[in-house]
């Protein structure tokens, strides 16, 4: 999956790295692509249980590479913390390699239901399984912005400048989510939710 962070003017991307070449020459030893295009779709959500709140961040993204490479990446953080106290009681993260599929123009965007298996930082537990289904909903007009962005990840930390076009819409989501996290019945919660789609087109300019 993919993360930014910083102003609009540099970021970073995280994304794995391809091989491509311009001409006979390569890019960079490590390989990247002339052009990646990507959609995202985002959201949070929050909940109490007994004391507990639990935040629940999902995300699930597809890129596509001018090597002809494609990433697909669904991942869900949750972080359990004491209401009272503030302190983080457990975070469980769990990774597949498929995504939600996109509708054009970002109208929309549907996860079919996935099995994650959930790892606990504080290893307190076994691994544990949980289901999730999702749909996005654009509900407000496109917002389109430009910005000059590292391409960042293995096996170096960061390499390439890309010319970065990003599409942002804001959206409504309707989530389903079952299983337990260190014995918290998560579909017996009620969520307050945020949640957003985006698109991204990066076109290799240095680096």
């Amino acid at each position: 999956m993919t993360r930014f962070k910083g102003l609009k003017s540099m970021a970073v991307l995280s994304v794995a790295a391809a091989t491509c070449l311009i001409g006979s020459l390569p890019v960079e030893a490590a390989g990247q692509p002339l052009i990646y295009h990507g959609n995202e779709a985002n959201a949070s959500f929050v909940s109490d249980a007994n004391g507990v709140t639990v935040m629940v961040h999902l995300s699930s993204s597809d890129y596509t590479y001018s090597t002809g490479a494609e990433l697909q990446g669904t991942g869900v953080a949750i972080t359990l913390t004491d209401e009272v106290t503030g302190q983080e009681l457990d975070r469980l993260d769990g990774f597949v390699a498929t995504s939600a599929s996109f509708a054009a123009n970002l109208h929309s965007a549907t996860l079919d239901a996935t099995s994650l298996e959930l790892q606990s930082s504080t290893s307190c537990c076994a691994a544990q399984t949980i289901s999730v289904s999702a749909v996005w909903t654009a509900t407000g007009p496109p917002d389109h912005f430009t910005m000059v962005s590292h391409f960042c990840g293995p096996p170096q930390p960061c390499f390439g400048i890309y010319n970065v076009s990003v599409t942002t819409r804001d959206a409504t989501i309707a989530m389903t989510i079952g299983g337990m996290a260190d014995g918290i019945d998560l579909s017996q919660l009620v969520w307050t939710n945020s949640a957003g789609i985006n698109s991204r087109i990066g076109v290799y300019l240095t680096g």
